[in-house]
């Protein structure tokens, strides 16, 4: 479940919100409104409390938050795996099986929505992680830094 709070007239939450999720928002009266998120197909999120109060939210759904949602799911796989130290024992041949495992399960899933667009994030840090390794190994190093 997802808590916001908003100060003013006009709030911005930076957080994801998801078509079922349960939220909770505290008004700008401090009052506790609950309600299920539904999506549009523009990013407008409709939040419908159980009195009937209806609100409207912008949500991102460009770009950026695409970004950060394959950098989360980076962090993941490297605790996951054990980061660099890992990947850089794979062979630019096997990058490309292990995208392929996941793009077969996204061929597979393509009409589930959500399950579709987790295997799309597991292909984009996937193909991330093997960029990062090649750049390691390319360059020799894990870490460069440099001072001018």
């Amino acid at each position: 479940m997802t808590r916001l709070r908003s100060k003013g007239e006009s709030p911005t939450f930076d957080c994801y919100l998801y078509p079922g999720e349960t939220i909770r928002l505290h008004g700008p009266s401090e009052e506790m409104l609950i309600g299920t998120i539904s999506m549009d197909d523009k990013g407008e999120v409709t939040f419908c409390d159980v009195a009937g109060v209806d609100c409207r939210f912008q949500v991102r759904v460009g770009l950026a938050s695409v970004f950060a949602d394959i950098a989360r799911r980076r962090d993941a796989q490297d605790v996951e795996y054990g980061g660099p130290d890992h990947d850089d024992r794979h062979l630019a041949a096997e990058w490309l099986r292990f995208i392929d495992k996941f793009r077969d399960r996204a061929g597979i899933a393509i009409n589930s929505g959500a399950d579709y667009e987790d295997h799309l994030l597991n292909i984009a840090a996937l193909a991330c992680a093997a960029i990062e390794s090649s750049r390691r190994k390319r360059h020799g190093a894990s870490i460069i830094s440099a001072r001018v």
